[in-house]
């Protein structure tokens, strides 16, 4: 079945309700009767999970800059409601999505729409504006291409690191809006690590980067992902927008600043 909006948007209505009769139920079961509707509307909601994760669609979103790979990623492109963005317990897609040798971490920001989205958990989106976490960019071989695409009303930036070769002596960041970050070796999944970026590890200043050929990116729209290399033109350069990592929980941001701070 075709991840529509409409689709996508009643799945996560259901699952969201599902998830709320859990909660309400569980905690007072006694009875007999109880402990089987509490297991239907587990059982429920795990095929709710099921078809949400399968049905993801699969989203272009970068080109390996050494051999000329396409990653995809199955992405919740719909919006911050949905359960791909959830950090602690993301429902993302069944399976790994396919990776070339060279790939080394996702990660990625968000430029958020006002008001802020009111949900039932927590996300972290990343900051507002593209960043560089320049320890990973430093070993010889390391190289970073940014893209934008439609998160609902918002505007993501996904952010993917290759190498060639890949030094695997620095850590790679969590992957964008989870809290692990999923290791692949040769192209394959090999593993999982907790870490997380901190925000005086990024650098907003993208343009010498560029410059030295360590970052390179796709234009918003452009379908072919063509990558690009020249500081001139690059619509990524000092975006408005909070320069931390965004954390949104029941309509509240996350930490609280007295202004957005923007590029200058």
């Amino acid at each position: 079945m075709s991840f529509t909006r409409e689709r996508r948007n009643a799945l996560i209505a259901r699952y969201r309700t599902v998830r709320a009769a859990e909660d309400e139920l569980w905690p007072r079961v006694r009875t007999e009767a109880e402990r089987a509707e509490l297991a239907a509307i587990r059982t429920e909601r795990a095929a709710l999970g099921t078809a949400i994760r399968h049905e993801l669609p699969h989203v272009p979103m970068s080109r390996c800059p050494f051999c000329d790979f396409v990653a995809e990623e199955q992405f919740d492109p719909y919006g911050i409601d949905g359960y791909w963005w959830q950090r602690a317990h993301s429902i993302r897609g069944s399976g790994s999505p396919p990776r070339c040798g060279h790939y080394f971490a996702f990660t990625g920001a968000l430029a958020l729409a006002r008001p802020i989205d009111v949900l039932d958990f927590s996300v972290e989106t990343g900051p507002e504006a593209p960043f560089v976490v320049p320890r990973l960019l430093e070993p010889p071989g390391m190289k970073m291409v940014i893209s934008s695409t439609p998160v609902g009303r918002h505007t993501g930036y996904p952010i993917f690191y290759y190498g060639d070769p890949i030094d695997w002596e620095v850590e790679g960041p969590a992957d964008w809006g989870h809290h692990l970050w999923l290791i692949y070796r040769n192209g394959f999944r090999a593993g999982k690590e907790a870490r997380m970026v901190h925000d005086e590890e990024c650098d907003f200043d993208l343009a010498p980067w560029i410059a030295r050929g360590k970052v390179q990116y796709i234009l918003p729209g452009d379908e072919t992902l063509t990558l690009r290399s020249t500081v001139e033109g690059c619509p990524y350069l000092d975006l408005p927008g909070r320069r931390v990592h965004n954390r949104i929980y029941q309509g509240e941001l996350w930490p609280k600043l007295d202004e957005p701070t923007s590029g200058s």
